[in-house]
Parts: C-alpha cells; sequence; structure tokens
C-alpha cells in the first residue's frame, strides 16, 4: 500500500509544465575550443561542433562529452546511446541545463577516413524536435528529407506491384523486385534487401537418402540423380537457428556462389508458431556473403516431417552489411511492413518480436509505425525514446507540459480520473512534427 501510493504520487510530481521564457542558445556560454556554433535560423536549436582525427566514434564521443561541458551549466547527462558494430558511428541523447533552463538533445560522432565529427545539437525542451533534426541533417548525421536514396530515408516513396500480380510492395528510390511470385517477393537497394513469404520445400536427409535409393533400383543413371537432387533442399528440421543456417547454406550452395556462411547469433526469440507448423522465431544473426559481412533480422517458421521425407520452411525478413544496420534498420523494416501479398497464410507477429529483442528493440525507437512517415517523423521517435519524456496536453486550457515516457500513460489516466473526463492527453513527438 505505501509502495502504491508512493508511485502515485511521484507520478504526478513527474507532470510539471514549464513555460519558461527561451532565449537563443548562440547568446550562451562559451563555445569550447575548436568547436563551431551553428544555430537554427527557424528556430531556436543550437549545434556545436568540431572535427579531429579519430578511429573510435565511441572515444570521439567520450572525449566531446567531456569538452563541450563548459558549453552548459553542468556536463551533459547521457539518456541513452548506441553505436555501429564498427564503432564508426556513435549516438546519445542527452539532458542538461543552459542558464538554468533545461535542455536536451542528440550527441554524435561519425568516422570517416580517420576524421571524426563530433556534434552537440540541442534546443529547450519545450520546442519542436523539427529544429534539432534540422541541424542533423546540416551536419551530415542523419539524411535530409529530399535527399536521394545513398542515405537512411531516400525520397521518392513508389508503389510498385508484383510482376505477377500477387502483391504490392512500396519501394524507396533506387529500389527493386529482384524476383516475386506467388505473393513470395525479394527487393533490393542500396540500403540493403528484404525478402517476404519465402516459402521452400524441403528434403530430409533421411528422405533424400530413401528417394536416391528407389531411383538407383529403378534404373536411374547417377548423373541423372545426382542432377535430380542438385535443386532440391536438403536438410533437417531442429531448432530455428540450426534449421535457418542450414536451409540457407543449401540455398546458397544450390542457387547461387556457395558463399554463404553462418558467422554468430545476436538473439534468437521464440514464438508461437502458426497453425499447421511446428516451431517459429525471430533470428537476429551475422553471417558472410559473397566475402561481405551482413547482419539479418528474419522471421522462421516451419513445419516437421510431412511424413513422406519433406516439410515446409517459411521466411520473411531484411539484410544489410553489418556496419550500416543501425542507420539502415528503420528504412528496411519500413520497407518489408510495406510488402502486401494478395493471400497471407501466416501472421507475423513484428511488433511484439521485436520488443522482446534487445538490440533491436533500441534501434527500432526510430521506426514510426506510419509506413510513409517522412524522415523527420522517424527520427522524432529516436529522440523522443532518448530524451525520455512525452508531451501531455491540458485540452481544456491548451497548455503542455512533459511526463516522463514510461509514465506517460498512467499520468495521464490519474489525471483525467481526477478530472472526470479526459481533459488530459498524450501527444507523441512524432504527431508534433510536421
Amino acid at each position: 500500500m505505501v509502495r502504491r501510493a508512493l508511485s502515485k504520487a511521484c507520478l504526478f510530481l513527474l507532470f510539471l509544465f514549464c513555460l519558461s521564457p527561451w532565449a537563443d542558445p548562440a547568446a550562451a556560454q562559451l563555445v569550447p575550443n575548436g568547436y563551431q556554433l551553428i544555430t537554427d535560423p527557424q528556430g531556436t536549436a543550437a549545434l556545436i561542433v568540431a572535427q579531429r582525427p579519430a578511429r573510435s566514434a565511441t572515444a570521439a564521443l567520450a572525449q566531446g562529452i567531456a569538452e563541450v561541458a563548459s558549453a552548459f551549466d553542468a556536463k551533459p547527462a547521457l539518456l541513452g546511446a548506441f553505436r555501429d558494430v564498427r564503432d564508426q558511428t556513435a549516438e546519445a541523447g542527452f539532458r542538461t541545463t543552459l542558464r538554468r533552463v533545461p535542455v536536451s538533445g542528440i550527441a554524435f560522432a561519425d568516422v570517416s577516413g580517420g576524421v571524426a565529427r563530433v556534434g552537440f545539437a540541442f534546443d529547450n525542451m519545450q520546442a519542436p524536435a523539427a529544429g534539432v533534426l534540422r541541424l542533423l541533417q546540416q551536419a551530415g548525421h542523419i539524411p535530409a528529407a529530399s535527399g536521394g536514396a545513398t542515405g537512411g530515408s531516400p525520397g521518392n516513396w513508389r508503389t510498385m506491384q508484383y510482376p505477377d500480380g500477387s502483391g504490392t510492395v512500396r519501394l524507396p528510390e533506387g529500389w527493386q523486385i529482384v524476383s516475386a511470385v506467388k505473393g513470395a517477393m525479394d527487393a533490393a537497394g542500396p540500403q540493403g534487401r528484404i525478402f517476404k513469404a519465402i516459402n521452400i520445400q524441403c528434403t530430409t536427409r533421411a528422405g533424400a537418402a530413401q528417394t536416391e535409393q528407389v531411383l538407383r533400383m529403378a534404373g536411374m543413371p547417377p548423373h541423372l540423380i545426382a542432377q535430380n537432387f542438385s535443386r532440391i533442399i536438403i536438410a533437417d528440421p531442429g531448432d530455428p537457428v540450426s534449421t535457418m543456417a542450414a536451409v540457407a547454406a543449401q540455398n546458397s550452395a544450390k542457387f547461387d556462389d556457395g558463399s554463404y556462411r553462418f558467422l554468430r547469433l545476436i538473439q534468437a526469440s521464440p514464438v508461437q508458431p502458426p497453425p499447421g507448423l511446428a516451431r517459429a522465431a525471430f533470428i537476429d544473426h551475422e553471417y558472410t556473403l559473397k566475402g561481405v559481412r551482413e547482419r539479418s533480422f528474419a522471421y522462421v517458421a516451419y513445419t516437421g516431417d510431412f511424413g513422406n521425407g519433406t516439410w515446409g520452411y517459411y521466411t520473411s525478413g531484411l539484410a544489410t552489411r553489418s556496419e550500416t544496420f543501425a542507420k539502415n534498420f528503420s528504412l528496411l523494416y519500413e520497407i518489408l511492413l510495406s510488402a502486401q501479398t494478395a493471400q497471407h497464410t501466416i501472421q507475423e507477429r513484428w511488433d511484439s518480436a521485436l520488443n522482446s529483442q534487445r538490440e533491436i528493440a533500441e534501434i527500432r525507437r526510430q521506426v514510426h509505425d506510419n509506413r510513409s512517415a517522412s524522415n523527420e517523423r522517424i527520427h522524432a521517435d529516436r529522440i523522443e525514446a532518448l530524451q525520455g519524456r512525452r508531451v501531455v496536453r491540458d485540452s481544456a486550457t491548451g497548455q503542455t507540459g512533459y511526463a516522463n515516457l514510461g509514465y506517460a500513460s498512467e499520468v495521464v489516466r490519474n489525471l483525467n480520473t481526477q478530472a472526470g473526463w479526459a481533459r488530459y492527453q498524450e501527444i507523441p513527438l512524432r504527431d508534433l512534427v510536421r
């Protein structure tokens, strides 16, 4: 009872209306030596940025955080961070005060050619996210909304119909459908590739041996028997990870150059299989293909032996170079979710599965549920998660304030219970960015 009472009291204390006037950060504290100050001409956001020799984005960012402490009232407090697998890009949300006014923003370090560009884009916590986003785009940390296909969120999206008419997919500039038949499709572009509803009939090793024996007894020449098995996936269904790796290796050997090599499992999350299937899982993993290290997030589901030595395998997912996975995940995920087939046989639970994937759950914070979301709306999700706060609006007065992101829903429920009507509303940051 005491714990519950304290919890409610704390939740109400978290909801504070902050209507302090905001001055341009450019007029604030001294910019550290070696840093350049850039301000947003359309708002009050500011960016302090510098370049220096570096090999590690994480080390460059840590050094930068120590250096810019003098630009604020106190050293920035980190709210959350990520880096890519090669440590060439690092990013963190931060919060501090500037002339006693709370500010928050995004700190980043991007390493290219042995040179790191380190920056801190920030604004008053009351200000819209658009200003910070514009400065991050200007610094080259995130692609501009009008950018081409080389960035993480290219423009000029179009809806493409599968050649056989069995489905559609929305693709950005530079992407194309590689193949599509009966609802199964794979597409590729500069940022990676996606595959949807790929169905493969496989043969168990015992089934293949039995078939080979029958063919030999029937007098079929050995070279024709070999030809018969040359395009059949021969593998036994086991646990989801080993099954996926075995099918991928066989597929590479028999339909490609045979260069596929499974490298490591990052995380596997078993899920309830659809009716008629034996096992299913979401698998985050790395492998090499044609000498390139890639990372893939895939849904895998499969049957048991049908009783005749064969079984069915199904997969959907996305893949990109390992070093660009964090950067390209949101785009690839958006494309994957846009793929609509005329006939679905499996109901995938992508959203709930992603929440159980520790690394991907962090990356996914930049993804917006609206498949046609603009670049600003996608990155607004990431900023909101890193800042750890959500806007709450009083519909009676029009005033807005902030609540801790983890407790915002409960804060709003308690406030509306006190008011006796739906007076207060949560406003996700993505809905405030236009």
